[in-house]
């Protein structure tokens, strides 16, 4: 899989790849049934595989308070082993923000990809003010002779799979209902950066993985988790909390997590992190006694959590 964050870096006429649009925020069932399409399409045309994505996300331009499920990070590690050929991130911005639909077929479907096909749900709209939708692309498929297929929503148990269901169940720390909805644990990948050295002067050192964004993943609280060390296959049982650490006057969102049963300088190390259950909510506790012993607590309860687990 490539990576291309602008399409202009491409000549794309000749390759007419076959293209699927959308958010896929969250990679939930609904988005992997657009996949098998893309792949199945560009198998038969023998054209390469395209998913056509946006960053930032159109709710994030607009400024609207929507946490993303699945940072870019986490959508290039979903897919590096995959059979996508290229994963197109389109720069949304002013330009992009206020380009009509029938200027993005024109312009970016049709002038800088010259697709063979496009892949849609049938909810898909485009363009300024979200203007576009199926019927437009149904009429410039005819027009421009490319190929158009629109699946229909994935439900799940009578209910339509989607990224706000996701963040619901994420933030209500109903991590096995996320797995049902994507067919896969949610994880949170990321690099170990130098922190304040705080959790060792409590007795609890944690490896500090940075949040890029205030609204990336929908979590906050402390949570039974296991973590995976880069190139090392075993998981280990760990405390994880995300939040602002009020008690210390933080600010910054932060990821924290720390091994129960083991040691290790964690520093520079790439980790993934799968959290298993909620613990409790981010608190503000009057003292750093006050604080030890409620991570004492936490400790003693997850550890009881995770050997039913």
């Amino acid at each position: 899989m490539r990576l291309v964050r602008r399409i202009s870096n491409f000549e794309w006429g000749a390759l007419r790849p076959a293209v699927a649009i959308g958010n896929f925020d969250g990679m939930h069932l609904g988005h992997q049934a657009l996949l098998s399409a893309l792949y199945e399409t560009a198998a038969a045309k023998k054209v390469p595989s395209l998913l056509l994505t946006f960053e930032p996300l159109p709710h994030e331009f607009f400024q609207r308070d929507i946490y993303r499920i699945m940072p870019l990070r986490d959508k290039v590690r979903y897919f590096k082993n995959s059979p996508l050929n290229f994963l197109c991130c389109l720069p949304f911005e002013q330009a992009l923000a206020t380009l009509s639909a029938d200027a993005f077929i024109s312009e970016v479907l049709l002038k800088r990809l010259n697709v063979s096909a496009v892949i849609v749900g049938e909810d898909f709209r485009f363009g300024a003010a979200r203007q576009g939708d199926v019927s437009c692309l149904q009429q410039a498929a005819q027009k421009y002779d490319f190929q158009l297929q629109v699946l229909k929503a994935v439900q799940y148990q009578g209910e339509k799979i989607g990224s706000s269901r996701l963040r619901e169940l994420l933030q209500q720390g109903k991590f096995q209902q996320y797995h049902d909805l994507c067919g896969r644990s949610f994880q949170i990948a990321g690099k170990v950066a130098a922190g304040f050295k705080m959790g060792r002067q409590l007795g609890f050192p944690t490896a500090n993985l940075t949040i890029k964004h205030p609204l990336d993943y929908p979590l906050s609280g402390v949570y039974a988790a296991r973590v995976q060390m880069a190139q090392d296959p075993t998981w280990h049982w760990a405390a994880m909390n995300v939040g602002t650490r009020p008690t210390l006057h933080g600010v910054t969102r932060l990821i924290e997590v720390h091994l129960l049963d083991l040691q290790a300088d964690l520093y520079h190390q790439s980790l993934v992190v799968e959290p298993l259950c909620k613990i409790r909510d981010e608190q503000r506790f009057p003292d750093l006694t006050a604080l030890k012993k409620q991570i004492h607590s936490d400790i003693l309860t997850i550890r009881s959590k995770l050997v039913k687990i």
